[in-house]
């Protein structure tokens, strides 16, 4: 029996799936604002209609949560919002929703509702049955007390077979993990390698604070058997630095991975995935210095030195070097 899976993400509409059971559907849930750029036929518009249609950066003063999800683009000055369910407004009926969150039909398209608003005897009346087919809420909290709605990680990642899996960071859980990850594995791997002031500044809330703020191109390793505890992350740029020597290369740029799940074949699972994110023919790194652990690990899976590197001296720290090393793909 078929039904409908409600799932809340950040990316709407990137991501497709396929159920076993065909008469299932996935119901992407939120709001998104659909904004036009500045230009004189918008302010003539806003000035005929007495709207104010939203730019490119600004969202709605009243948090708007839609299941399934709706597209807000105006508001007027009694403050209700004008929203559709699909893109192009043209094609689709228009929605006011309230300040008390409930949402009527305001015309069956987006030419007849803007004629409706700026000549006020031919505006459209709703019939009495009209049927709005999605809820607003304040929040997703509100709506996750009606509905259960997922986050795409939770759904795509729901098999799981085989213990180990490299997925995109995504949640907050992974997020925390990778944090917890990066501060442990500096303090296991390069104590001993570096000025201990250089570790000692490496803390966990400054890792959370860079997980936080570059999420992008950051794979994470699971350990499904654990709740999806991550043992390991690696980071990875289609395009190198502009420090790279080597021109037109990717670059792995991070790949840590926790001393307890060290020597199970987990590191090369990593890298490989990374491998697999760029289309580049060659791909470079760098290593620290005397890291002969991780010198080794690279050159088994044919990374070379170039003979650049890179020295570094934070203030009042010891200088480290980082060995520039490199991979020809064919």
């Amino acid at each position: 029996m078929g039904k409908t899976v409600y799932i809340h993400d950040r990316h709407t509409g990137v991501i497709g799936f396929i159920f076993k059971d065909p008469d299932t559907k996935a119901v992407f849930t939120g709001v998104e604002v659909h904004s036009e750029d500045e230009s004189p036929e918008l302010e003539a518009l806003e000035s005929r209609t007495g709207l104010r249609f939203f730019r490119p950066g600004q969202s709605p003063s009243l948090p708007l949560y839609g299941v399934p999800e709706i597209y807000v683009f105006a508001v007027d000055v009694q403050g209700g919002y004008y929203a559709s369910t699909d893109l192009p407004f043209k094609d689709c009926a228009v929605y006011r929703i309230d300040q008390d969150y409930v949402p009527r039909l305001a015309a069956p398209s987006f030419n007849q509702w803007l004629e409706g608003t700026e000549q006020p005897s031919g505006e459209f009346i709703p019939p009495a049955d009209s049927s709005v087919p999605f809820r607003v809420f304040p929040s997703r909290d509100a709506a996750a007390q009606e509905f259960q709605i997922l986050d795409t990680w939770e759904l795509i990642r729901q098999k799981r077979e085989p213990r180990f899996q490299v997925w995109p960071m995504e949640s907050p859980a992974d997020r925390e993990g990778k944090a917890y990850v990066h501060y442990t594995a500096w303090q296991e791997t390069y104590t001993g390698l570096m000025d201990p002031r250089i570790l000692e500044k490496q803390s966990l809330d400054s890792c959370r604070r860079i997980a936080e703020k570059y999420p992008e191109n950051t794979l994470v390793l699971l350990d499904r058997e654990h709740d999806d505890r991550v043992a390991g992350f690696a980071c990875y740029l289609p395009e190198a630095r502009e420090f790279v020597s080597v021109p037109n290369a990717g670059e792995v740029c991070a790949l840590y991975l926790l001393q307890e799940y060290q020597g199970l074949g987990l590191g090369k699972l990593l890298l490989e995935s990374c491998l697999a994110c760029i289309n580049r023919s060659e791909v470079a790194l760098f290593v620290l210095k005397g890291n002969e652990k991780a010198i080794g690990f690279y050159e088994h899976m044919g990374f070379r030195f170039t003979g650049r590197h890179q020295t570094e001296k934070p203030n009042g720290c010891d200088e480290f070097v980082e060995l520039e090393m490199v991979m020809e793909r064919g």
